[in-house]
């Protein structure tokens, strides 16, 4: 093949038989020896101001340097360090396979390039101490490290790796973990698997955060509208009902605001399956002696015409116990119920007539 760049010489002398396609072999035409130096003057110079200029493709001096034309024409390296100073040098170092690797700088900036023209299956950087690779980059933009990172100034403060885990520290103490599991804060206690919206709090879970809004609904009293017990002056009503409640109540007040029937005693009924409980209450009411055992309802009153304020407090129990207590009027009690299934409605009645004044509300959390 054709000596056709000062990079294409051999470093065995016998070996060079052309120049750029002029003959010096043995017995060549006398002509060919004028024309031969004139091609080399002219690649020499190639090498000095083009596209070869700075291009390291020679072979290692004694101390492991590489020598290279800089922008100047002049050969350095060998026993200092290659110096370069033409626009945009570049280190080369070439494969015999045709793949090549390069260290380039321009101005602000240093550019290492693996494998640029795509040959080899794959490409990476590696950074090695006492011939040990410490880290490597891959060609997915990656960096590997078996230990970690740490601050230059203060090595106390550090991420660590292990398999499938991270910790971070600070003054060399565990502030937090990342793992398969989750999360943990320190370097004890639980560890965090997730972060719920759930107003409710349903899960119960012992891994799971919630967000602040979930707390916020969780303590706040959420408020239904306000009832007219009398609809709108007509007295026919039997009973008023505040139904689908949401799941995972625990408590629930009842407000009553000169609150009447016409006959019987006014009382209150839960239901669960939007279904309304009529039997197996324990609960009862009444003034100074003057009280009564209901299993129908929480009764709020005994036999009376006066129309009352006040509140009936619910108390979740466990399962699906309710428990009641009341100040109505005159009157207070207490009682419970077993529903059986999940609250989801509130009934205010009476045993006998018609609700006929006030109103009625129902707050729950």
């Amino acid at each position: 093949m054709p000596k056709s760049a000062v990079n294409e010489w051999d470093t065995t002398a016998s070996n060079n038989t052309d120049v750029g396609s002029i003959n010096i072999a043995e017995n060549c035409a006398a002509g060919n020896i004028n024309n031969a130096l004139r091609e080399i003057m002219a690649q020499i110079a190639t090498a000095r101001t083009g596209s070869d200029a700075g291009i390291v493709t020679g072979t290692a001096g004694s101390d492991g340097q590489l020598a290279a034309w800089n922008a100047d024409g002049d050969l350095v390296g060998g026993t200092s360090p290659v110096t370069l100073t033409a626009t945009d040098p570049e280190f080369r170092l070439v494969d015999d396979d045709g793949s090549y690797s390069f260290i380039q700088y321009n101005a602000a900036s240093i550019t290492i390039s693996v494998d640029p023209g795509d040959i080899v299956a794959s490409s990476e950087i590696q950074f090695e101490v006492d011939n040990s690779v410490v880290s490597n980059l891959n060609s997915i933009g990656r960096l590997f490290l078996d230990d970690g990172i740490a601050h230059r100034g203060n090595t106390d403060n550090f991420i660590s790796f292990a398999t499938d885990s991270q910790t971070f520290r600070t003054n060399d103490i565990q502030r937090m973990q990342v793992n398969n599991n989750g999360f943990q804060l320190a370097s004890t206690g639980v560890e965090v698997t997730t972060i719920l919206d759930e107003d409710d709090m349903a899960s119960g879970s012992a891994t799971a955060l919630v967000t602040q809004q979930s707390v916020k609904a969780y303590v706040d009293w959420t408020y239904t509208s306000e009832g007219d017990l009398t609809n709108g002056g007509a007295d026919d009503l039997s009973e008023f009902e505040f139904n689908s409640l949401p799941s995972g109540i625990t408590e629930i007040d009842v407000l009553l605001d000169e609150a009447g029937e016409s006959a019987g005693d006014l009382f209150v009924q839960l239901s669960t399956g939007s279904t309304y409980v009529e039997t197996g209450y324990r609960a009862g009411t009444g003034d100074i002696g003057n009280e009564a055992i209901y299993t129908t309802g929480f009764a709020l009153n005994r036999n009376t015409s006066l129309n009352n304020s006040g509140i009936l407090r619910l108390i979740k129990g466990s399962g699906n116990k309710w428990y009641s207590q009341h100040g109505f009027g005159i009157f207070a009690g207490g009682g419970r119920i077993d529903l059986g299934g999940t609250l989801d409605g509130v009934r205010i009645a009476a045993t006998g007539g018609n609700l006929n004044s006030g109103t009625a509300q129902v707050r729950y959390r």
